[in-house]
This record gives structure tokens, sequence and C-alpha cells, in this order.
């Protein structure tokens, strides 16, 4: 199935949706928007867009038929076609039809406006975006109208995608790293992963992605919600699938981490404005190693929280992270606390703070939790913070606990 964006003038749009063809003729030179109406194929998919109106869409009942009259030749499509019910105006949504917008041919101009060529091919993912913004989907050449509210969400998915299979969503977890992604608008889950054997995967582009199992295309992120209770977590956990928080222990954050310090250590190595000296101590300070770990180490002497000294256990652990700072600022050991392993990740995941008297401060998250009570973390006590941390635990606090 391949999709067509019609582009007509109101009295042709009427005329043309009355008579069921659509209709194009060759130009003494060969002219892209009206040539491609031979390309159409019965069980094609059109949109016919208006004065920058998409109001109606129609299914090809023939390939392309050659015909000739008084005129000369002239290429003829049967359709049927359907009025939406949602109308797309074009200029609405044009950040994201100028996003994917095609470098030739497209239907839309610079401006996000209706070209005035008859016919161009559009790829999927933006007929795709079509059917969702008109809360439609296709089926058996009909066109389904969904039950949307006000906000674009799907109220009935429930009933709707409760009949996905399990072989359909491993079919997509299968597919993981080739699925369109940011094509429908997703973005890397921050706070749940779907663990499927050893591996993480985001919850919401899985079942979004699944749904064209059913729907016959996939959903676009702001067409659902994901998280606890909803029907996206609840039909896959009835499938059997495991959503876990994300955990700062987890594999996938880990590998995460291995990457970024390899992209971070390659950015250094490839830096020529460094001379060979500052390199190596960059180097030395991403991976915990080298004068930063030393000087860290000199001005704290051992866990600031837990009096831990044994130095293999030990992590100088940048305030201020290695992203958000200078080459400087990531050298300067008044931006390092000396923290154990465990306590560093509560550190560096903003799950923890010190004010500049060294009283502990806890994230909401671990509210409640006895997390710190089996670390053996005294909240009530004022931990050992040196004067020189305080103006990068300001940052710190600023950034996550505001």
């Amino acid at each position: 199935m391949n999709y067509f964006w019609i582009t007509q003038k109101p009295k042709s749009q009427q005329e043309e949706l009355a008579d069921g063809y659509i209709k194009s003729r060759p130009l003494d030179k060969y002219n892209y928007f009206r040539e491609s109406v031979k390309n159409i194929r019965k069980g094609d998919v059109l949109f016919f867009c208006s004065r920058g109106i998409i109001s109606h869409i129609g299914f090809a009942d023939s390939s392309v038929i050659y015909e000739s009259d008084e005129k000369g030749d002239i290429w003829r499509v049967k359709f049927n076609h359907f009025t939406l019910g949602r109308h797309i105006e074009i200029l609405e949504h044009k950040k994201y039809l100028l996003d994917n917008k095609k470098i030739k041919y497209s239907p839309i101009t610079n401006e996000g406006k209706s070209q005035q060529g008859y016919c161009s091919e559009i790829p999927d993912y933006v007929a795709n975006f079509l059917l969702s913004r008109a809360g439609v989907y296709l089926s058996h050449g009909k066109v389904i109208e969904l039950e949307k509210g006000s906000n674009n969400r799907i109220k009935n998915i429930h009933d709707l995608l409760g009949k996905l299979k399990r072989n359909d969503v491993i079919d997509v977890i299968n597919n993981y790293k080739v699925l369109k992604k940011s094509l429908y608008n997703y973005q890397q889950s921050s706070t749940y992963d779907l663990k499927y054997s050893l591996n993480f995967f985001a919850p919401k582009v899985i079942f979004g992605f699944s749904a064209a199992k059913v729907l016959g295309r996939p959903l676009f992120s702001d067409e659902f919600s994901g998280g606890n209770e909803t029907p996206c977590f609840e039909i896959l956990k009835g499938l059997g699938f495991e959503i876990v928080e994300k955990s700062s222990y987890g594999s996938n954050v880990i590998e995460k981490e291995i990457n970024e310090i390899d992209e971070d250590v390659s950015a250094i190595e490839q830096d020529q404005g460094l001379t060979i000296t500052e390199r190596q101590q960059l180097v030395d300070a991403r991976i915990g190693q080298g004068k930063f770990r030393k000087d860290v180490i000199s001005l704290h002497k051992k866990c600031i929280v837990t009096g831990i000294d044994l130095k293999v256990l030990l992590r100088a652990s940048h305030i201020k992270p290695w992203k958000y700072s200078t080459n400087q600022e990531r050298l300067d050991p008044a931006n390092g606390l000396l923290l154990s392993s465990s306590i560093d990740v509560l550190f560096d995941r903003g799950l923890i703070s010190f004010e500049d008297n060294g009283r502990i401060i806890i994230s909401e998250q671990l509210q409640g939790s006895d997390v710190l009570e089996k670390l053996g973390v005294d909240i009530k006590r004022n931990f050992p913070i040196s004067p020189k941390n305080c103006s990068y635990l300001r940052w710190h606090r600023k950034k996550y606990f505001s």
C-alpha cells in the first residue's frame, strides 16, 4: 500500500469527489505532480487537500486508466472516499510536516503551505501522522474513527488493543533497533523499562508500534499514556511482560554510562586545543583515576557519609557532573566528594544532596524508603563538607532539588 497527497482547487475537488475519479493530463515537459498519478495502484490511499485542509481520504478502486479525449491523453483513477469528522489543517501541523519534508516533490512548501502541484507520493510515516491527526485508522478498505479526547488521546484504547497477542509484541521487540521511533515522536523512557530476555526497552515504544498489528499503523506518542494503571501497561503485563522501574544498577544503565564515558574520552583525545598533559589529566579524571582522584582523596580522606577509607571502595564523584562542567571544573578537587560506591550512585542520580553545613537532603523518591537506613546512613547527622565544595553543592541542589 502506498500513499498519495492530492491537491485540488475547491471546485475541482467537489467535481472529482462527486465523479469518483481523479484525473491528470501530461504537459509538454515532464511534470512530477501530474505524472505521479500513473504510480497509483488499486488499494493505495489518497489524501484530498484543498485550501490547506485535508477533509477527505480515499482508496483507489483501480490502478491508473489510460484514456484520451478531444483534448488529448488523460489518466484517471477510480476511488471511493470518506469524509473526515476531524479535518486536518496543514498549517497547524507544519512543524512535523516540515521536519519530515521530502527534498523534492513535496506536497507542501517551505512555509508549510500546500503546493500547487496535483499529486505527490508521501512516506508511510507522514501518512500515519495525518491519520493520527484525523483520529482514524484504516482497515480492509475502510476508514475507522477512533474515540479521541481534546488532547488527542484515544479513549477506548483498552478495547481496541486488548486483541494484541504476545507474539505481536515480541516481533516488535526483535525489531526494536530499526523502529522509526523519532518519526513517531517517541523518546527514551525515563522511569520504566520493559524487561525481556535480559534486555530493556521503552514500554511506550513497544506498545505504540505493536498497535500496528491491530490498527494497521503505529500509534504516535501523544495518542496514549504510559505508566502504572494505564491500558498500555495493563495490556503488556497481561501478555506476560515484566515492566520495572529504571534502576541505577540496571545493566542497561551501566551500558549507557560506559558509552558516555567512551564518547567523552574520545572527544578529549580529539581536542587539539589541549596539551598532551591536559588531555591525560582529563581522561584520567573521566575514568575516575589520576590527579583528580588523588586530590579528592587528599581533600576528604574517607567517604564523607559512611567513613569508609578503603580506597578500592571509594569514588571521586563530581558534584557538578562532567557534561555540565568546564575542563577547569572537571579537574577542580573542590568539585569532588569522596563517596563509597552505593552513596555515589544516590548522589550522582540526584536522589540525595547536602547543605553547606553537611546536612543530607533526601529526594521524594527516597522518602518513606529504608534504603539509607540499610546503608547505615544517619540522616540526622551533619556530614563533613569542605568549604571548598559549597559553590558546587549549590549548583547540585539547584539542579535536583529546586
